[in-house]
């Protein structure tokens, strides 16, 4: 537990988002009708746009219907396109550990953790209003008054919305009522001894969930489920040794296909997990911290310092490494929209990227 104890106290969280859930996995054929003109700095031909908030850690990003919401060690803001604001929307003094949009933008899931190690707080807060007000959602959970207890990663069903997982410091829980009530699925009961950190599901089969993380003795594993989370396969490939996956994702064309994101790499499964092998492993580049679709483009966020971002269009076998605003901090998270935008949280505020499409333009 103490990478975990030692993340949540670092500037920078490790998150492994929900971000990586129904969103990332909505690949869109794009508009035909020519993007806007850049309002902010074109570097590569794709376009950068700071839409803060200035000075503020995002440990969380999601956007919903043209409406931004970014997480916080303070709870959640939202973005006033109108007036260029970022507002408080409640859950003021929590960490908030990830954020996820629904297709619909409504609700929308957070999970937190608490500031302090003697402090009790709910783990899933749910709003059905933008952000205005909030249940927790969290029956069954474990509420220790530690950093076991925290919302670590969190997923929802694409093929079903009522179905959650949820990523904790003690193991691997599942709601299939909407968050009313949930039960340890891996392992059978509250382990101190597993940090969950990464979750994902699959848009090309619906019975099948990703997650990863790091044991008791420091060793990374990836776990994968067949059947919605009722028992679980384990990964342990030579590689990953003393290191964490905190990120994952599926491919939305191939469901024997994943992604492991790791300490300067990213590791990809062809075969439903039996094998892994690094394909990017760039020696400055921290952890990966979020994978995510946009359209059908892989992306990679990393916090090596300044901001990485890797692409790759041809199914994870070749990546570049794109060009980043000169002021851009390490990388905490991203979402992506149907339109192929994206949103990367920061060290210091969120920002907006338009990548260019296939054909250049």
């Amino acid at each position: 537990m103490g990478w975990l104890m030692r993340s949540l106290t670092r500037p920078v969280m490790t998150l492994a988002l929900a971000l990586l859930g129904p969103l990332a996995f909505q690949p869109s054929c794009g508009d035909s009708t020519r993007p806007p003109p850049c309002a902010g700095e074109t570097l590569g031909g794709h376009c950068w746009e700071y839409i803060g908030p200035s000075g503020v850690v995002v440990t969380a990003v999601a956007e919903a219907e043209g409406t931004s919401y970014a997480g916080t060690f303070d709870g959640v803001l939202r973005y006033n396109r109108a007036s260029g604001a970022w507002v408080q929307t409640g859950l003021a003094g929590k960490t908030i550990t990830s954020i996820t949009a629904l297709p619909s933008g409504r609700p929308l899931w957070v999970t937190v953790a608490p500031h302090a190690p003697e402090t009790t707080s709910a783990v899933a807060y749910l709003s059905s209003d933008g952000g205005r007000t909030w249940q927790a959602r969290d029956g069954g959970l474990s509420s220790q008054v530690d950093y076991h207890g925290v919302g670590i990663s969190f997923v929802v069903d694409p093929w079903d919305l009522r179905r959650l997982y949820l990523g904790q410091g003690n193991g691997l829980a599942r709601s299939t009522d909407s968050g009313f009530t949930w039960t340890y699925v891996y392992p059978s009961s509250a382990d101190r001894g597993i940090d969950i950190l990464a979750l994902a599901s699959s848009s090309a089969n619906s019975r099948r969930v990703w997650a990863g993380g790091l044991t008791a003795v420091q060793t990374a594993f990836v776990l994968r489920s067949d059947d919605r989370g009722d028992t679980w396969s384990v990964f342990r490939p030579r590689g990953f040794a003393e290191d964490a996956v905190v990120a994952v994702t599926a491919d939305p064309r191939n469901g024997d296909r994943a992604f492991a994101g790791m300490w300067r790499a990213v590791w990809v499964t062809d075969d439903g997990g039996t094998s892994w092998r690094a394909v990017v492993a760039t020696r400055d580049a921290g952890f990966v911290r979020a994978l995510t679709y946009s359209e059908l483009r892989l992306i990679a966020v990393a916090d090596e310092g300044a901001l990485g971002l890797y692409a790759s269009d041809e199914g994870g076998t070749i990546w570049d490494s794109l060009p980043v605003p000169r002021l851009a901090s390490g990388g905490t998270a991203a979402a992506s929209t149907p339109d192929g935008t994206l949103f990367i949280a920061t060290r210091d505020g969120v920002w907006r990227l338009r990548l260019r499409d296939r054909s250049g333009s």
